[in-house]
């Protein structure tokens, strides 16, 4: 019975088993054994199965992802620029940038990040974008060029070793 759950939330939700398998961890062989019968999925599996099955309404996913990169730009902004991104920056998941995974508009304090290179990359994927677009806000607060110079090359590699320490 457990094995029918998942698969009857993996249908509603869309996805291929292959999908699933990755969101909550597990190989793509362990779900076809739920849901086959061969094997029990164990407690915390129909948990992880359930909860992305509650985040995976619009409105809640979009929630999650706000607020989680809303934590990571104050850490980052508090550990690499010593708080000086001023303001509140917007951050902004975009389904439309298919070509780019982020862009910053330090103008008027919003970055985007794409939405497909979050599917693509994962989180650990959208974090390094939100370093790199910092790093064109941070440089626009200074008043210095903001685009991809010799200056913003050194800041992005000085942060990206200081928060792999």
């Amino acid at each position: 019975m457990k094995g029918q759950k998942v698969k009857r939330i993996r249908q509603e939700l869309r996805m291929t088993q292959a999908e699933l398998a990755r969101q909550i961890g597990v190989t793509r062989l362990a779900v076809s054994h739920w849901e086959s019968g061969f094997r029990k999925p164990s407690l915390l599996a129909i948990k992880a199965v359930e909860m992305l099955k509650k985040l995976s309404s619009p409105d809640r996913f979009t929630e999650i992802l706000q607020r989680e990169a809303r934590e990571t730009f104050d850490r980052i902004n508090q550990q690499c620029f010593g708080g000086e991104l001023k303001g509140k920056y917007q951050i902004i998941f975009s389904k439309q940038m298919k070509t780019t995974k982020g862009t910053a508009l330090p103008q008027k304090k919003t970055i985007f990040l794409s939405m497909a290179g979050l599917g693509e990359s994962g989180w650990k994927g959208a974090e390094e974008t939100l370093k790199h677009e910092m790093v064109h806000c941070w440089l626009y607060e200074k008043h210095r060029p903001w685009g991809h110079n010799r200056e913003f090359k050194s800041k992005l590699k000085t942060i990206i070793s200081a928060l792999s320490t």
